[in-house]
């Protein structure tokens, strides 16, 4: 495998993972504000929120290492 194919798979993988852990505290966040924990309810969910952008496999790709001069 050459390095762009890898580092598109790095890339995807780490994508996933980061859109996993977002859902993951805003469903314990969730829970939270069930079981009574307002505060670190939203604490939780705010982060979660927050997260998720982090995994947009549509973001813009300007640290792929293409483009910067180095040729």
């Amino acid at each position: 495998m050459d390095r762009k194919r890898i580092r598109k798979w790095i890339g995807w993988g780490t994508g996933v993972l980061f859109a996993l852990t977002g859902l993951f505290l805003i469903v314990v966040g969730l829970r939270e504000l069930l079981a009574g924990d307002t505060l670190f309810g939203a604490a939780l969910i705010m982060l979660g929120a927050a997260v998720i952008p982090a995994a947009n496999p549509f973001r813009s790709p300007s640290n792929d290492g293409e483009g910067r001069g180095t040729e």
